[in-house]
């Protein structure tokens, strides 16, 4: 068959149709899909922050069935058919458009990540996608100019990573905790939360509320993990040594048990922890300090957790 008759594979886009509007801060998403083929059937699964959104409904024109849209935690599927013996959809369509009602300042992202086609022979495939729309403005932060962090954590800003504090403060300087740790690395990878609503850590009443489903997000990805008496320590300040070990988890890169971190400090570098901070450092996730150093003794700061989760988000979409 000539190239030019090939049939086209379908594609799909997620985007923004207006700002938000009102005093509610209502927003459209929508999401269309080009070259389809008898489109009888489809599901489209979607990842928001419900911190930052509300659902208010999700519709389409297209004549059929539509099932309410199933909200699980940071999880959104919409689906639609088609009704009786009649034929599928072709060409370019809107499938959905789905209405978010902002909550506070700040940015939010929605995602589309896969589409489920059916035709009319209810054969099923699914595409993935890797489309997310950013919803709302940076904050202004207030105390980073100047800072050798300062794009980084103006670009995560703009992600809806980095919103700072109450007072327009981000506080770069300032150590990072592990549960704080884990928000930010959850929100960034947009792992999906679980339904639990307690873990099994002995200390689990003392996980901030507001951090429970990111630490157990993130711990169901076996990204971060508790320690031998089965605590997490959520208010514990992040090392450095710990930080590298998560980042290299993260990206799933293969770790030689025998490589030694060329840091002028490596023999202050916990044993276990060597590995994960010589694959880090060779594979451009983690700096050292001044002088060679790797200064394991030192805790994780809020500037240097941004600069890292861009640099894995940017290794990442190159694994893709």
């Amino acid at each position: 068959m000539p190239a030019a008759l090939a049939e086209e594979k379908p594609t799909f886009v997620l985007q923004q149709i207006d700002e938000p509007t009102g005093t509610t801060g209502e927003v459209r998403l929508s999401v269309s899909g080009q070259h389809l083929t008898d489109l009888y059937a489809y599901e489209l699964h979607l990842a928001y922050d419900p911190l930052r959104l509300k659902l208010k409904r999700a519709e389409t024109d297209i004549p059929g069935f539509t099932v309410l849209p199933k909200e699980q935690e940071n999880r959104i599927t919409f689906a639609h058919t088609k009704v009786g013996g009649v034929p599928g959809e072709n060409g370019d369509l809107t499938l959905g458009e789905l209405t978010f009602e902002t909550i506070g300042d700040g940015v939010a992202k929605v995602s589309l990540l896969d589409v489920q086609l059916v035709n009319s022979r209810l054969t099923m495939t699914t595409h993935a996608v890797s489309a997310g729309v950013l919803i709302g403005s940076a904050p202004t932060l207030t105390d980073i100019e100047g800072h050798w962090a300062e794009d980084s954590i103006r670009k995560a800003a703009a992600l809806g990573l980095a919103d700072g504090y109450e007072d327009r403060t981000f506080r770069p300087q300032n150590p990072i905790s592990r549960a704080e740790f884990a928000a930010l690395l959850v929100r960034a990878m947009e792992l999906p939360f679980g339904k639990e609503t307690a873990s099994t850590f002995a200390d689990d009443s003392r996980i901030p509320a507001w951090a429970k489903k990111y630490v157990a997000a993130a711990v169901r990805a076996n990204l971060l993990s508790g320690y031998e008496d089965r605590t997490f320590r959520a208010d514990n300040l992040l090392s450095r040594p710990e930080m590298a070990a998560i980042m290299v988890r993260a990206t799933g890169m293969p770790v030689s048990p025998e490589a030694v971190p060329e840091f002028a400090d490596v023999a202050d570098i916990p044993s276990w922890s060597r590995p994960n901070v010589a694959a880090g450092a060779k594979a451009g996730l983690i700096d050292g300090k001044d002088n060679g150093l790797f200064a394991p003794n030192e805790h994780t700061t809020r500037a240097e957790a941004i600069t890292i989760i861009l640099r894995l988000l940017d290794k990442l979409d190159q694994q893709q």
